[in-house]
Protein backbone atom coordinates (compact mmCIF):
# COMPACT_ATOMS: atom_id res chain seq x y z
CA UNK A 1 0.00 0.00 0.00
CA UNK A 2 1.29 3.49 -0.95
CA UNK A 3 0.29 6.60 0.82
CA UNK A 4 1.37 9.47 -0.68
CA UNK A 5 2.35 12.42 1.29
CA UNK A 6 2.36 16.04 -0.02
CA UNK A 7 3.79 17.72 3.16
CA UNK A 8 7.82 18.22 3.03
CA UNK A 9 9.57 19.62 5.91
CA UNK A 10 13.10 20.83 6.77
CA UNK A 11 14.26 18.32 8.33
CA UNK A 12 18.40 17.73 9.00
CA UNK A 13 20.23 14.46 9.76
CA UNK A 14 22.69 14.38 12.36
CA UNK A 15 25.46 14.41 12.21
CA UNK A 16 25.36 16.96 8.88
CA UNK A 17 24.38 19.78 7.23
CA UNK A 18 20.73 20.76 7.31
CA UNK A 19 19.19 19.08 4.13
CA UNK A 20 15.85 19.66 2.45
CA UNK A 21 14.01 16.24 3.34
CA UNK A 22 10.88 15.39 1.35
CA UNK A 23 8.70 12.39 1.92
CA UNK A 24 8.10 11.67 -1.55
CA UNK A 25 5.94 8.09 -0.16
CA UNK A 26 5.23 5.87 3.23
CA UNK A 27 5.06 2.33 2.18
CA UNK A 28 3.06 0.07 4.23
CA UNK A 29 3.70 -4.23 4.09
CA UNK A 30 -0.36 -5.35 4.19
CA UNK A 31 -0.85 -5.45 7.57
CA UNK A 32 -2.47 -9.14 8.89
CA UNK A 33 -5.41 -9.97 7.52
CA UNK A 34 -8.51 -9.15 9.56
CA UNK A 35 -10.43 -11.73 8.16
CA UNK A 36 -8.95 -14.55 10.08
CA UNK A 37 -10.98 -16.77 11.92
CA UNK A 38 -8.45 -18.44 14.37
CA UNK A 39 -5.47 -16.67 15.06
CA UNK A 40 -2.47 -19.25 15.89
CA UNK A 41 -1.96 -17.40 19.13
CA UNK A 42 -3.69 -14.94 21.18
CA UNK A 43 -1.09 -12.22 21.13
CA UNK A 44 -1.79 -10.16 17.41
CA UNK A 45 0.61 -8.25 17.11
CA UNK A 46 3.00 -8.20 14.14
CA UNK A 47 6.24 -6.46 13.21
CA UNK A 48 6.30 -5.60 9.30
CA UNK A 49 8.86 -3.43 7.93
CA UNK A 50 7.68 0.79 7.46
CA UNK A 51 9.68 1.66 4.43
CA UNK A 52 10.16 5.30 3.43
CA UNK A 53 11.63 7.11 0.77
CA UNK A 54 13.38 10.77 1.36
CA UNK A 55 14.80 11.87 -1.64
CA UNK A 56 17.24 9.51 -3.02
CA UNK A 57 17.12 7.69 0.39
CA UNK A 58 15.31 4.44 1.36
CA UNK A 59 15.18 3.62 4.85
CA UNK A 60 13.53 0.83 6.52
CA UNK A 61 11.86 0.98 10.28
CA UNK A 62 10.28 -2.18 11.72
CA UNK A 63 7.02 -1.14 12.99
CA UNK A 64 4.95 -3.04 15.16
CA UNK A 65 0.92 -3.33 13.81
CA UNK A 66 -1.19 -4.90 16.79
CA UNK A 67 -4.66 -5.68 15.75
CA UNK A 68 -7.68 -5.80 18.23
CA UNK A 69 -10.92 -4.42 18.95
CA UNK A 70 -10.73 -1.72 17.21
CA UNK A 71 -8.43 -2.24 14.26
CA UNK A 72 -5.12 -2.21 14.55
CA UNK A 73 -2.41 0.55 16.23
CA UNK A 74 1.15 1.47 14.61
CA UNK A 75 3.92 1.74 16.91
CA UNK A 76 7.93 1.57 15.66
CA UNK A 77 9.81 -1.25 17.73
CA UNK A 78 12.94 0.08 17.24
CA UNK A 79 14.30 3.64 15.74
CA UNK A 80 17.16 3.82 13.55
CA UNK A 81 19.95 6.21 14.56
CA UNK A 82 19.89 8.18 10.80
CA UNK A 83 16.76 9.65 12.56
CA UNK A 84 16.76 12.53 15.07
CA UNK A 85 13.92 12.99 17.47
CA UNK A 86 11.98 15.98 15.32
CA UNK A 87 12.33 13.59 12.30
CA UNK A 88 10.58 10.25 14.05
CA UNK A 89 8.06 12.94 15.19
CA UNK A 90 7.39 14.38 11.65
CA UNK A 91 7.03 10.55 10.60
CA UNK A 92 4.51 9.60 13.07
CA UNK A 93 2.29 12.62 12.52
CA UNK A 94 2.84 12.41 8.35
CA UNK A 95 1.58 8.78 9.01
CA UNK A 96 -0.94 9.97 10.63
CA UNK A 97 -2.16 13.15 8.64
CA UNK A 98 -1.89 10.66 5.09
CA UNK A 99 -3.97 8.01 6.80
CA UNK A 100 -6.77 10.69 7.73
CA UNK A 101 -6.86 12.08 4.35
CA UNK A 102 -7.41 8.74 2.75
CA UNK A 103 -10.44 7.73 5.05
CA UNK A 104 -8.61 4.95 6.75
CA UNK A 105 -7.83 7.05 10.29
CA UNK A 106 -10.02 4.38 11.91
CA UNK A 107 -7.29 2.01 11.15
CA UNK A 108 -5.39 4.10 13.53
CA UNK A 109 -7.50 4.94 16.66
CA UNK A 110 -11.19 4.21 15.77
CA UNK A 111 -13.15 0.66 15.83
CA UNK A 112 -14.13 -1.30 13.01
CA UNK A 113 -18.23 -1.10 12.27
CA UNK A 114 -19.27 -4.32 12.93
CA UNK A 115 -19.12 -6.47 10.34
CA UNK A 116 -22.40 -8.13 11.11
CA UNK A 117 -24.47 -5.09 11.09
CA UNK A 118 -26.63 -5.43 8.65
CA UNK A 119 -27.56 -8.62 10.42
CA UNK A 120 -28.58 -7.21 13.17
CA UNK A 121 -30.33 -4.29 14.38
CA UNK A 122 -28.45 -1.62 15.82
CA UNK A 123 -28.67 -0.30 19.30
CA UNK A 124 -32.16 0.55 20.02
CA UNK A 125 -33.57 2.02 22.87
CA UNK A 126 -36.17 -0.57 25.49
CA UNK A 127 -36.73 2.03 28.28
CA UNK A 128 -38.20 -0.69 29.91
CA UNK A 129 -35.05 -3.02 29.68
CA UNK A 130 -32.86 -0.19 29.07
CA UNK A 131 -33.83 1.14 32.83
CA UNK A 132 -33.35 -2.19 34.50
CA UNK A 133 -29.90 -2.52 33.48
CA UNK A 134 -29.29 0.42 34.45
CA UNK A 135 -30.29 0.29 37.79
CA UNK A 136 -28.57 -2.95 38.59
CA UNK A 137 -25.57 -0.98 37.06
CA UNK A 138 -25.58 1.42 39.96
CA UNK A 139 -26.77 -0.79 42.73
CA UNK A 140 -23.91 -2.94 42.03
CA UNK A 141 -21.49 -0.81 41.34
CA UNK A 142 -20.71 -1.62 37.70
CA UNK A 143 -19.36 1.42 35.21
CA UNK A 144 -19.90 -0.95 31.57
CA UNK A 145 -22.90 -3.82 30.63
CA UNK A 146 -23.33 -5.41 27.95
CA UNK A 147 -27.15 -6.92 26.16
CA UNK A 148 -27.73 -9.13 23.75
CA UNK A 149 -31.33 -10.92 23.14
CA UNK A 150 -32.08 -13.18 20.72
CA UNK A 151 -35.55 -14.77 19.28
CA UNK A 152 -35.04 -18.21 17.27
CA UNK A 153 -31.68 -17.46 16.84
CA UNK A 154 -31.92 -14.00 15.71
CA UNK A 155 -30.36 -11.14 17.33
CA UNK A 156 -33.61 -8.75 18.46
CA UNK A 157 -31.48 -6.45 21.22
CA UNK A 158 -28.38 -5.72 21.55
CA UNK A 159 -27.03 -2.65 23.39
CA UNK A 160 -23.67 -1.09 25.56
CA UNK A 161 -23.77 0.45 28.75
CA UNK A 162 -21.57 2.93 30.44
CA UNK A 163 -18.16 3.13 29.84
CA UNK A 164 -15.20 0.77 29.06
CA UNK A 165 -12.37 3.14 30.40
CA UNK A 166 -11.24 4.63 33.52
CA UNK A 167 -11.77 7.74 32.80
CA UNK A 168 -15.42 7.23 31.67
CA UNK A 169 -14.38 8.93 28.37
CA UNK A 170 -15.26 5.64 25.94
CA UNK A 171 -18.58 4.56 25.28
CA UNK A 172 -18.81 1.12 26.04
CA UNK A 173 -19.14 -0.63 22.36
CA UNK A 174 -21.40 -3.90 21.50
CA UNK A 175 -17.97 -5.71 20.62
CA UNK A 176 -16.13 -4.59 23.98
CA UNK A 177 -15.18 -7.74 25.95
CA UNK A 178 -15.58 -8.30 29.81
CA UNK A 179 -14.68 -11.62 32.16
CA UNK A 180 -17.62 -13.85 31.80
CA UNK A 181 -16.15 -16.12 35.13
CA UNK A 182 -18.50 -20.07 35.28
CA UNK A 183 -20.00 -18.52 31.71
CA UNK A 184 -17.05 -19.91 30.43
CA UNK A 185 -18.07 -23.39 31.57
CA UNK A 186 -20.71 -23.73 28.52
CA UNK A 187 -18.00 -23.09 26.43
CA UNK A 188 -15.93 -25.93 27.92
CA UNK A 189 -19.03 -28.48 27.61
CA UNK A 190 -19.50 -27.67 23.89
CA UNK A 191 -15.76 -28.67 23.34
CA UNK A 192 -16.06 -31.62 24.81
CA UNK A 193 -19.39 -32.82 23.62
CA UNK A 194 -17.73 -31.59 19.96
CA UNK A 195 -15.14 -34.42 20.35
CA UNK A 196 -17.33 -36.71 21.52
CA UNK A 197 -18.67 -36.42 18.40
CA UNK A 198 -15.75 -36.11 16.29
CA UNK A 199 -14.72 -39.85 18.07
CA UNK A 200 -11.42 -38.52 19.72
CA UNK A 201 -13.46 -38.87 23.35
CA UNK A 202 -16.15 -40.39 24.91
CA UNK A 203 -18.23 -39.99 27.58
CA UNK A 204 -16.81 -42.77 29.62
CA UNK A 205 -13.28 -41.82 28.67
CA UNK A 206 -11.06 -42.20 31.97
CA UNK A 207 -9.80 -39.08 33.00
CA UNK A 208 -6.77 -39.95 35.12
CA UNK A 209 -5.47 -42.17 32.47
CA UNK A 210 -6.59 -40.34 29.46
CA UNK A 211 -4.32 -36.92 30.80
CA UNK A 212 -1.17 -39.45 32.06
CA UNK A 213 -0.42 -37.07 34.77
CA UNK A 214 1.29 -39.05 38.14
CA UNK A 215 0.88 -38.16 41.34
CA UNK A 216 3.76 -37.02 43.54
CA UNK A 217 3.69 -40.71 45.38
CA UNK A 218 0.66 -42.96 45.13
CA UNK A 219 -2.64 -41.60 44.82
CA UNK A 220 -4.50 -40.67 48.12
CA UNK A 221 -8.02 -42.36 46.97
CA UNK A 222 -8.27 -45.07 43.94
CA UNK A 223 -11.24 -43.79 43.27
CA UNK A 224 -9.98 -40.86 41.21
CA UNK A 225 -9.21 -43.82 38.36
CA UNK A 226 -13.11 -44.33 38.28
CA UNK A 227 -13.64 -40.78 37.48
CA UNK A 228 -14.78 -40.04 33.35
CA UNK A 229 -15.48 -37.35 31.26
CA UNK A 230 -19.28 -37.47 31.83
CA UNK A 231 -18.80 -37.03 35.80
CA UNK A 232 -16.65 -33.86 35.07
CA UNK A 233 -19.40 -32.08 33.09
CA UNK A 234 -22.04 -33.21 35.40
CA UNK A 235 -19.99 -32.17 38.44
CA UNK A 236 -20.15 -35.40 39.90
CA UNK A 237 -16.37 -36.50 39.89
CA UNK A 238 -16.38 -36.64 43.92
CA UNK A 239 -15.12 -33.02 44.87
CA UNK A 240 -16.99 -31.29 47.05
CA UNK A 241 -15.09 -27.58 48.33
CA UNK A 242 -17.85 -27.13 51.07
CA UNK A 243 -16.50 -29.54 52.72
CA UNK A 244 -12.64 -29.09 51.62
CA UNK A 245 -11.44 -26.18 49.15
CA UNK A 246 -11.53 -25.01 46.16
CA UNK A 247 -7.89 -25.60 44.99
CA UNK A 248 -8.19 -22.90 42.12
CA UNK A 249 -8.47 -19.99 44.94
CA UNK A 250 -5.83 -21.84 46.80
CA UNK A 251 -2.91 -21.28 44.29
CA UNK A 252 -0.17 -19.49 46.73
CA UNK A 253 -0.93 -23.34 48.98
CA UNK A 254 -0.27 -25.52 46.24
CA UNK A 255 2.70 -23.49 45.39
CA UNK A 256 4.33 -23.97 48.73
CA UNK A 257 3.30 -26.75 49.41
CA UNK A 258 4.76 -28.07 45.82
CA UNK A 259 7.89 -26.05 45.82
CA UNK A 260 7.65 -24.79 42.54
CA UNK A 261 8.07 -20.73 41.55
CA UNK A 262 5.52 -21.11 39.18
CA UNK A 263 2.22 -22.94 39.60
CA UNK A 264 0.99 -24.37 36.56
CA UNK A 265 -2.26 -26.44 36.00
CA UNK A 266 -0.67 -30.31 35.88
CA UNK A 267 0.84 -28.97 39.52
CA UNK A 268 -2.68 -28.18 40.74
CA UNK A 269 -3.53 -31.96 39.25
CA UNK A 270 -0.75 -33.27 40.78
CA UNK A 271 -1.59 -31.50 43.86
CA UNK A 272 -5.35 -32.76 44.12
CA UNK A 273 -4.53 -36.23 43.40
CA UNK A 274 -3.00 -36.37 47.01
CA UNK A 275 -6.60 -35.19 48.28
CA UNK A 276 -9.00 -37.49 49.37
CA UNK A 277 -12.36 -37.50 47.29
CA UNK A 278 -15.81 -36.20 49.56
CA UNK A 279 -17.95 -38.90 47.20
CA UNK A 280 -17.88 -41.56 44.95
CA UNK A 281 -17.90 -40.56 41.62
CA UNK A 282 -21.21 -40.14 40.17
CA UNK A 283 -23.05 -40.81 43.34
CA UNK A 284 -24.26 -37.18 43.70
CA UNK A 285 -23.43 -33.70 42.28
CA UNK A 286 -21.24 -31.00 43.75
CA UNK A 287 -19.74 -27.70 41.89
CA UNK A 288 -16.78 -28.28 41.06
CA UNK A 289 -13.82 -25.74 39.10
CA UNK A 290 -11.32 -28.30 39.42
CA UNK A 291 -13.56 -30.71 37.11
CA UNK A 292 -13.57 -28.14 34.75
CA UNK A 293 -9.76 -27.50 35.15
CA UNK A 294 -9.26 -31.15 34.36
CA UNK A 295 -11.83 -31.01 31.39
CA UNK A 296 -9.48 -28.03 29.96
CA UNK A 297 -6.79 -30.54 30.06
CA UNK A 298 -8.48 -32.75 28.41
CA UNK A 299 -9.47 -30.81 25.49
CA UNK A 300 -5.93 -29.74 25.33
CA UNK A 301 -4.69 -33.56 25.11
CA UNK A 302 -7.57 -34.50 22.63
CA UNK A 303 -6.77 -31.60 19.96
CA UNK A 304 -3.22 -30.99 20.41
CA UNK A 305 -3.73 -27.18 20.98
CA UNK A 306 -3.99 -24.51 23.69
CA UNK A 307 -7.52 -24.18 25.69
CA UNK A 308 -8.07 -20.78 23.97
CA UNK A 309 -7.28 -22.03 20.12
CA UNK A 310 -9.58 -25.35 21.25
CA UNK A 311 -12.44 -22.98 21.77
CA UNK A 312 -12.06 -20.83 18.65
CA UNK A 313 -11.58 -23.67 16.52
CA UNK A 314 -14.69 -25.98 17.86
CA UNK A 315 -16.92 -23.78 19.04
CA UNK A 316 -16.73 -20.05 18.12
CA UNK A 317 -19.13 -19.33 15.02
CA UNK A 318 -16.38 -18.37 11.78
CA UNK A 319 -14.86 -14.74 12.27
CA UNK A 320 -15.90 -14.28 15.72
CA UNK A 321 -12.61 -15.81 17.21
CA UNK A 322 -11.04 -12.49 18.20
CA UNK A 323 -14.04 -11.91 20.68
CA UNK A 324 -13.24 -14.36 22.80
CA UNK A 325 -9.87 -14.27 24.95
CA UNK A 326 -8.42 -15.26 28.41
CA UNK A 327 -8.39 -12.11 30.99
CA UNK A 328 -5.67 -11.46 33.00
CA UNK A 329 -5.34 -9.05 36.44
CA UNK A 330 -2.95 -7.27 35.07
CA UNK A 331 -3.95 -4.48 32.38
CA UNK A 332 -0.94 -4.28 30.50
CA UNK A 333 -1.34 -8.26 29.85
CA UNK A 334 -5.02 -7.51 28.57
CA UNK A 335 -6.64 -6.96 24.42
CA UNK A 336 -7.35 -3.32 23.77
CA UNK A 337 -11.05 -4.29 23.63
CA UNK A 338 -11.38 -5.38 27.07
CA UNK A 339 -13.11 -3.59 29.51
CA UNK A 340 -11.32 -1.38 32.89
CA UNK A 341 -12.89 -2.90 36.09
CA UNK A 342 -13.37 -0.45 38.43
CA UNK A 343 -12.25 -3.44 41.39
CA UNK A 344 -9.73 -4.97 40.24
CA UNK A 345 -8.94 -9.15 41.77
CA UNK A 346 -5.58 -11.17 41.21
CA UNK A 347 -7.57 -14.50 40.28
CA UNK A 348 -4.98 -15.79 37.87
CA UNK A 349 -7.27 -16.46 34.81
CA UNK A 350 -4.46 -18.84 32.81
CA UNK A 351 -4.82 -21.32 35.39
CA UNK A 352 -8.58 -21.06 36.09
CA UNK A 353 -9.21 -20.66 32.02
CA UNK A 354 -11.54 -23.67 31.15
CA UNK A 355 -13.58 -23.20 34.48
CA UNK A 356 -13.67 -19.09 34.80
CA UNK A 357 -10.80 -17.34 32.42
CA UNK A 358 -12.68 -16.38 29.15
CA UNK A 359 -13.74 -12.93 28.25
CA UNK A 360 -16.14 -12.26 25.61
CA UNK A 361 -19.10 -10.12 24.04
CA UNK A 362 -22.70 -10.64 25.02
CA UNK A 363 -23.08 -11.01 21.31
CA UNK A 364 -21.18 -14.29 21.12
CA UNK A 365 -22.82 -15.72 24.68
CA UNK A 366 -26.05 -14.79 22.79
CA UNK A 367 -24.93 -16.72 19.08
CA UNK A 368 -23.34 -19.22 21.20
CA UNK A 369 -26.91 -19.97 23.26
CA UNK A 370 -28.03 -19.95 19.51
CA UNK A 371 -26.11 -23.21 18.74
CA UNK A 372 -25.51 -24.79 21.94
CA UNK A 373 -27.65 -25.41 24.79
CA UNK A 374 -25.84 -24.31 28.23
CA UNK A 375 -25.15 -27.84 29.04
CA UNK A 376 -22.69 -27.98 26.30
CA UNK A 377 -24.77 -30.09 24.00
CA UNK A 378 -26.12 -29.76 20.48
CA UNK A 379 -29.21 -27.12 20.36
CA UNK A 380 -32.24 -29.51 18.77
CA UNK A 381 -35.51 -28.98 18.42
CA UNK A 382 -37.26 -29.30 21.90
CA UNK A 383 -37.30 -27.02 24.07
CA UNK A 384 -35.61 -26.80 27.45
CA UNK A 385 -34.59 -23.89 30.65
CA UNK A 386 -31.76 -23.40 31.14
CA UNK A 387 -29.55 -20.47 33.04
CA UNK A 388 -25.87 -20.15 33.92
CA UNK A 389 -24.23 -16.93 36.35
CA UNK A 390 -21.09 -15.84 35.94
CA UNK A 391 -19.41 -14.28 39.05
CA UNK A 392 -15.93 -13.24 40.29
CA UNK A 393 -14.54 -11.50 43.45
CA UNK A 394 -15.49 -7.84 42.71
CA UNK A 395 -15.32 -7.62 38.92
CA UNK A 396 -18.05 -10.15 37.27
CA UNK A 397 -21.35 -10.05 36.80
CA UNK A 398 -22.36 -12.42 34.01
CA UNK A 399 -25.87 -14.90 33.04
CA UNK A 400 -26.76 -16.73 30.30
CA UNK A 401 -30.73 -17.79 29.74
CA UNK A 402 -32.49 -20.04 27.55
CA UNK A 403 -35.96 -19.73 28.06
CA UNK A 404 -38.82 -21.75 27.12
CA UNK A 405 -40.15 -19.31 24.60
CA UNK A 406 -37.36 -19.66 22.19
CA UNK A 407 -35.65 -15.50 23.83
CA UNK A 408 -31.92 -16.39 24.80
CA UNK A 409 -30.75 -13.58 26.92
CA UNK A 410 -27.12 -12.99 27.40
CA UNK A 411 -25.84 -10.13 29.95
CA UNK A 412 -21.85 -8.96 31.01
CA UNK A 413 -21.03 -6.49 33.70
CA UNK A 414 -17.99 -4.97 34.74
CA UNK A 415 -18.61 -5.12 38.37
CA UNK A 416 -19.97 -7.24 41.90
CA UNK A 417 -21.12 -6.89 44.91
CA UNK A 418 -19.17 -9.51 47.18
CA UNK A 419 -21.51 -9.97 50.20
CA UNK A 420 -24.68 -9.99 48.53
CA UNK A 421 -24.27 -11.31 44.96
CA UNK A 422 -26.31 -13.89 44.83
CA UNK A 423 -29.37 -12.26 45.87
CA UNK A 424 -28.18 -9.35 43.67
CA UNK A 425 -28.09 -12.07 40.67
CA UNK A 426 -31.81 -13.98 41.18
CA UNK A 427 -32.86 -10.02 41.96
CA UNK A 428 -31.27 -8.96 38.29
CA UNK A 429 -32.73 -12.17 36.22
CA UNK A 430 -36.29 -11.63 37.55
CA UNK A 431 -35.93 -8.06 36.93
CA UNK A 432 -34.60 -7.94 33.24
CA UNK A 433 -36.86 -11.03 32.83
CA UNK A 434 -40.02 -9.21 33.84
CA UNK A 435 -38.73 -5.91 31.22
CA UNK A 436 -38.50 -8.67 28.68
CA UNK A 437 -41.66 -10.07 29.25
CA UNK A 438 -43.63 -6.29 29.08
CA UNK A 439 -41.90 -5.77 25.67
CA UNK A 440 -41.71 -9.49 23.91
CA UNK A 441 -44.41 -8.91 21.06
CA UNK A 442 -41.94 -5.50 19.95
CA UNK A 443 -38.97 -7.78 20.52
CA UNK A 444 -40.01 -10.89 18.10
CA UNK A 445 -40.98 -8.69 15.90
CA UNK A 446 -37.47 -6.59 15.02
Amino acid sequence: MIIPVAVAPLVPFKPGPRLPIRFTSIQLNKPPSLERRRPVRQDTTRVVPLRITIGNVKARMPASFNQDSGGFSVKFVRQQAIFSVSQRLALVLMLFVACAAMGLEKLVAGPFQDENASAAPQQVDRPVIDDEVQRHMQGIGATAATLAITFEGRIVYRKGFGFSDRRKKIPTQLRTTMRIASCTKPFTAAAIFELIDSGDLTEDTPVFEFLGIAPVGELADERVRDITVAHLLEHQGGWDHNQTFDPLYEIAAIKKNMRVRRVEKRHIVRYMWKQPLQFQPGARKSYSNFGYLLLGLVIEKATGKSYINSIRDLVIEPGEGDSISISSPVRSNRRSREVHYPRENKLNYQLRDSASGLTTTSEVLAKFMSKYWITGKPLSGQRFFHFQFGSHPGTTTAMMEQRLDKIHVALIMNSRRDEHYTNDNNALRDALNRAIDSVKDELIKE
